[in-house]
């Protein structure tokens, strides 16, 4: 049972802490997107100003050719592509966060 405490009031403590926080940094995947969506759109609604940082990673068997999204960043091989953007803008803009990958 104290085990059950402690760990309930670290949970706690570190909810506190973030109570305050004006940026939050998640990464994810696509299976769960449209529940992430649903949340982040909700959170966005309820707390103006704050800024949801949201990076996505796709790694590929062979090296990238082309991809159409200007805030993509390859790795040096070039079999990773990174995306990162603040899911507010996706909200705002979504147009400008689609991207198709050549490899």
């Amino acid at each position: 049972m104290r085990t059950i405490l402690r760990v309930l009031g670290v949970l706690l403590a570190a909810g506190a802490s973030y109570a305050f926080a004006q940026k939050i940094t998640g990464i994810g995947a696509t299976f769960p997107e449209p529940v992430y969506t649903k949340w982040f759109s909700v959170y966005h609604d309820s707390h103006k100003g704050v800024e949801i940082n949201y990076t996505t990673t796709i790694v590929l068997p062979r090296p990238v050719k082309k991809v159409d999204n200007a805030t993509a960043k390859l790795s040096d091989d070039k079999k990773t592509v990174t995306l990162k953007f603040n899911l507010i803008e996706v909200f705002d803009h979504p147009e400008q966060f689609g991207y198709k990958i050549e490899y």
